[in-house]
């Protein structure tokens, strides 16, 4: 995933972030907390993920939480991992 989604900056607003996501905070408090778009709380969330912070279940849990099936996400997924495309 790092290859596809490049390089992944780490600040503490995105850890403080996830942390209350994995303590099953919900996207739309995470934004209230922090001030900011729920879905740019979602964007943390997905960015600890793929900066190596979760395991398979909260890959599951977000997918979930987002409401994308597995489907979707593997349409997505193949169609990030074509030869040429980049983030």
């Amino acid at each position: 995933m790092r290859k596809v989604y490049g390089k992944i900056t780490n600040f503490l607003k995105k850890e403080a972030a996830f942390q209350r996501w994995c303590n099953g905070e919900s996207f739309w408090e995470i934004a209230q907390k922090f001030q900011v778009a729920e879905a740019t709380a979602e964007i943390y969330t997905i960015d600890m993920i793929a900066y190596g912070r979760g395991d398979s279940a909260m890959c599951n849990r977000l997918l979930k939480e987002m409401e994308i099936s597995e489907g979707e996400f593997a349409r997505v997924a193949e169609r990030l991992t074509s030869p040429g495309v980049t983030l």
